[in-house]
């Protein structure tokens, strides 16, 4: 029998532009302190892609999109904060949603 599991996708963005690859060990480190052991094995958040320095998506468990927000609101490396933007069920309507928002924004911004 196969179980399909159901994901929830999170749109963060950073105060400061940063290498989430290479920060990513210490994200998960702090990400841990905030929801435990259990909470991080619950939610499984795993990095999906960078969509520009300072964009990035990251997938967790259904239900648990909350909690990992949450968390996000407590999380510093380097001086550097997370928040979230967006939550989708799918990448591709989690990056429309973010391009329609973001130029929205540009066109309001030029008038």
């Amino acid at each position: 029998m196969i179980i399909k599991r159901k994901n929830r996708y999170v749109l963060v963005m950073s105060s400061k532009p940063i290498e989430i690859g290479l920060a990513l060990d210490s994200f998960i480190n702090e990400l841990s302190k905030y929801i435990g052991i259990f909470g991080l094995a619950e939610l499984s958040p795993y990095f999906i892609k960078s969509i520009n320095e300072r964009t990035f998506i990251f997938r967790v468990a259904r239900g648990g999109e909350r909690r990992f927000i949450l968390a996000l609101s407590f999380i510093k490396l380097n001086g550097v904060a997370f928040y979230s933007l967006l939550t989708s069920g799918t990448i591709k309507s989690l990056l429309r949603r973010y391009r329609t928002t973001t130029t929205s924004k540009k066109m309001n911004s030029k008038e």
